[in-house]
């Protein structure tokens, strides 16, 4: 673990920017965990991301809550895996999913990361969201130097 860059976004637009700039450094094989309470932002900042991956700011990105994974299939970029595991009552129900089948073929969203086998998440860019009463989120990453290196430009406030 390195440095631990952090953003205060006041508005779910500024939210939303952040998941843009994230999308930017995105390649095969990574995975982004989201983590936070009910509410703190994790659909939002992951739709951001998809829709900037996919091309598409309207696209319709549902939350996988019940259906627990969204795949979004590409032509000339790898499948992008929107994962939310707050249903699962144990880690091994993952293994029906599929995902460790497509950990390097794939860029992985993960919400609710701390219901996964931690050996899967190894290596993950963890995003941690948190809430303010006054609606303020605030999103720290914490992760292996590499991916802190590659996306802590992200994390400079970029409002006038």
């Amino acid at each position: 673990m390195t440095d631990t860059p952090s953003l205060s976004c006041p508005t779910e637009h500024s939210l939303c920017q952040l998941g843009q700039r994230l999308s930017v450094h995105l390649k095969t094989g990574d995975m982004i965990t989201l983590s936070g309470d009910l509410g703190a932002g994790k659909t939002t900042l992951a739709r951001a991301i998809i829709r900037d991956q996919m091309g598409d700011p309207d696209l319709a990105v549902p939350s996988p809550s019940f259906t627990l994974v969204q795949v979004y299939d590409r032509e000339t970029a790898p499948p992008i895996w929107h994962v939310d595991l707050y249903r699962l009552e144990s880690p091994d129900d993952l293994l029906e999913l599929g995902i460790e089948d497509e950990v390097d073929e794939s860029i992985i969203i993960m919400e609710w990361p701390d219901r996964a086998d931690a050996a899967l998440v190894h290596g993950a860019l963890d995003l941690r969201l948190a809430i303010k009463p006054d609606g303020t989120r605030t999103v720290t990453a914490q992760g292996p130097k590499d991916w802190i290196d590659r996306i802590a430009p992200c994390f400079k406030d970029s409002r006038p």
